[in-house]
């Protein structure tokens, strides 16, 4: 009896959780117009890349069904809430790989943790730019860690035998 009664408080938490997480694009308020948004390694890659090192610039790649439109990109971190905005033109294709400029100059600190790039399709106005709200937006996420353990690692290990070496040359030269 117990069984079934978690079994039945399980199944109705579970159905709140996933009508929750339904997309803001469900139903006939907005459009999708991203074909693809998703983060790449490098200018011209259309291969998905989440995580990266300090040393490696993250780009997003996106395709859209409008060539005049507009996109906006927001980059998040998570982290630190380091905020940053640009807007970009597609190519004839309706692609644009996308990258901030200031990547390089960002301070390493800053930029690790969980970045969120939110995507928005907009058109000129005589004042900038406008988000079109009746197309949804698009997100993607992605990491930057710091690099690899690995190294730290391997000189840990490196660390005894330089220690062998130098108790042994003590030992030699007394």
């Amino acid at each position: 009896m117990r069984k079934n009664v978690l079994l039945i408080i399980a199944a109705m938490f579970l159905s709140t959780i996933f009508t929750g997480i339904s997309s803001a694009c469900d139903g006939p308020s907005c459009t999708k117009e991203f074909t693809i948004f998703r983060i790449v390694g490098a200018e011209g890659s259309k291969k998905e890349q989440t995580t990266f090192s300090l040393n490696e610039t993250p780009w997003v790649y996106v395709k859209i069904a409008n060539k005049k439109d507009k996109v906006s990109t927001e980059w998040l971190n998570q982290l630190d809430k380091t905020f940053v905005t640009k807007w970009t033109s597609v190519n004839k294709k309706g692609e644009a790989w996308i990258s901030l400029a200031a990547w390089n100059s960002i301070n390493d600190k800053n930029k690790i943790g969980t970045w969120t790039i939110s995507g928005f399709i907009g058109e000129a106005t005589r004042h900038g730019y406008k988000i079109n709200d009746k197309i949804c937006p698009a997100e993607a996420s992605f990491v930057v860690t710091p690099e690899p353990i690995s190294m730290v690692l391997y000189g840990m290990g490196g660390l005894p035998l330089a220690a062998h070496f130098l108790r042994r040359r003590k030992q030699l030269s007394a």
